[in-house]
């Protein structure tokens, strides 16, 4: 079998740790297994191009490609490379509708909600003025902020006080 490992890591940095194990394995059990780089893919919009090219060359065929979806940065055009692969009808694991989702704290909320999966009680603001109330419907302070896109801690602020509430967010 042949599996590619897609990365959004930087091109200035090895592969993770994890996706070298990842391909250690594949290999031990006597699969071809190859990491590509999300930054190398150039996606083709026209009716005579191959959708995908990988480093200038049509991306070639493999029976499965695991996505490695560590996007903090640019998470609408990743994720479009991971749609443009399932739309070309390459075989995914982590696709395009998950990975948005978790990368959405709005939606994951929805879905954990949706499903009974506790959670902290949680309140999205949308404007100034409901951030007092919205600060006594959690409990007060000290609160925790977070923006809602990210992942890895990144955008995540612990908040002391309403004057720190304001300065943080307006």
């Amino acid at each position: 079998m042949k599996i590619g490992i897609l990365s959004f890591r930087s091109l200035s940095n090895r592969a993770s740790a994890e996706e070298l194990e990842m391909q250690k394995v594949i290999r031990t059990m006597g699969h071809t297994a190859r990491i590509f780089r999300a930054k190398r893919f150039q996606m083709v919009y026209d009716k005579k191009s191959p959708w995908l090219l990988y480093d200038g060359k049509p991306f070639p065929k493999y029976d499965v490609v695991i996505t490695r979806p560590g996007i903090l940065k640019n998470v609408d055009l990743h994720a479009a490379l991971i749609e443009q692969m399932q739309m070309a009808g390459i075989l995914l694991f982590n696709e395009f509708d998950p990975i948005l989702h978790a990368k959405n704290k709005v939606k994951t909320m929805q879905i954990l909600d949706k499903f009974d999966i506790p959670i902290p009680k949680t309140v999205f603001v949308s404007r100034p003025d409901d951030l007092k109330q919205s600060a006594r419907l959690v409990g007060g302070f000290p609160l925790i902020v977070k923006q809602p896109v990210g992942s890895f801690g990144n955008g995540v602020t612990i908040i002391e006080s309403m004057r720190a509430l304001k300065s943080a967010l307006l």
